[in-house]
C-alpha cells in the first residue's frame, strides 16, 4: 500500500489492478474499525503484459510498481490514464516492496525459485537509467521501506535491517530480534508490505496479527494491533492500517 495524501493507493495483488480509497477524517469508520470500501478500482491495459501488481508507490507526478510475477517494473500518471504506463524495466527478478524518493526507485528482487539464486536490494532512476545493486546475496528477501533517509528491508528470515540509500554495509535490528524473543515463535515475516516503521516504532505482520514494537528499546513487549491474518501493513501519523478479508482496517497507533 502507498499513502498519496489522504488516500490508500492499493496494489491489486494476483490482479492487475489500482485500487484507490480515500482515508480522510469524513471518512466513518464502522463499528468494526473498517474503513467502508466505496474507492475506485483501476484496472491495468492488457496490452501491458502485467498480469498483476505485487506493490505501489508515488511522487508528486506518478505512480511506480512492481509487477512480481511479470518480472517488470512501471509506473503510470496520477490520472491512471492507461495511455500513460512506461514498463521501465523488463529484466527484474520477482520484484517487489517499491519505494519512490528523490527521483530513485528502491525495490527487492526476490529472486525466489531456486537456491542457487538470490535475492538484493535495488535502486534504478525514475526515468530507468543507472539500475543497480545495493545489497545483495539474500534469502527471501520480502519487505521494503524508506525511514529517514535509510532503507529498511527483511531478509534471510530475522529481524529487518537497514542500508543507506546509496549501498554500504548494512545494520540488522539487533533489539528488535531480542524483542521477539518475548513473542510466541510462530511470527513470519511474511511478503510485500510485512512491517513498516514510524514514530518511534516498527509495526509487522506475524502470524494471526499485526503488532508494534517500539525501537530500539530492547526488551519491550510487542502489542497486538490485529488478530486477523493481513496481508499489509502501513502507518500515518495516527492510525495503522492493514487488510484484511477484502477490506481495510485501521487502529489509533497509540
Amino acid at each position: 500500500m502507498h499513502f498519496d495524501g489522504t488516500k490508500l493507493v492499493i496494489p491489486g495483488g494476483s490482479a492487475a489492478t489500482i485500487s484507490i480509497i480515500d482515508t480522510a477524517p469524513s471518512v466513518d469508520a464502522g463499528s468494526d474499525g473498517a474503513i467502508p470500501q466505496h474507492g475506485i478500482q483501476y484496472s491495468l491495459p492488457s496490452e501491458s503484459g502485467i498480469q498483476m501488481v505485487s506493490s505501489i508507490t508515488g511522487d508528486d507526478r506518478y505512480y511506480y510498481f512492481t509487477a512480481e510475477m511479470d518480472n517488470k517494473i512501471g509506473r503510470i500518471d496520477k490520472t491512471l490514464d492507461p495511455s500513460s504506463l512506461v514498463i521501465l524495466s523488463a529484466e527484474a527478478d520477482r520484484p517487489r516492496g517499491i519505494v519512490a524518493h528523490d527521483g530513485v526507485l528502491y525495490w527487492i528482487d526476490a529472486a525466489y525459485g531456486s537456491p542457487s539464486r538470490k535475492g538484493s536490494v535495488r535502486r534504478m532512476n525514475v526515468d530507468g537509467t543507472d539500475a543497480r545493486v545495493l545489497v545483495g546475496g539474500l534469502t527471501s528477501p520480502s519487505a521494503l521501506l524508506l525511514f529517514e533517509n535509510r532503507l529498511y528491508y527483511s531478509a534471510d528470515y530475522r529481524a529487518p535491517s537497514s542500508v543507506d540509500l546509496d549501498g554500504g554495509t548494512p545494520t540488522t535490528f539487533a533489539e528488535l530480534a531480542d524483542i521477539l524473543t518475548d513473542v510466541p515463535h510462530d511470527y513470519t515475516w511474511g511478503l510485500r508490505g510485512s512491517f513498516t516503521v514510524g514514530a518511534g516504532a516498527i509495526y509487522y505482520v506475524k502470524t494471526g496479527g499485526i503488532y508494534g514494537v517500539p525501537v530500539p528499546k530492547a526488551g519491550s513487549i510487542a502489542r497486538r494491533f490485529a488478530t486477523a491474518a493481513p496481508y499489509f501493513v502501513l502507518s500515518d501519523d495516527e492510525r495503522v492500517y492493514w487488510n484484511e478479508n477484502n477490506r481495510i482496517a485501521f487502529a489509533p497507533r497509540h
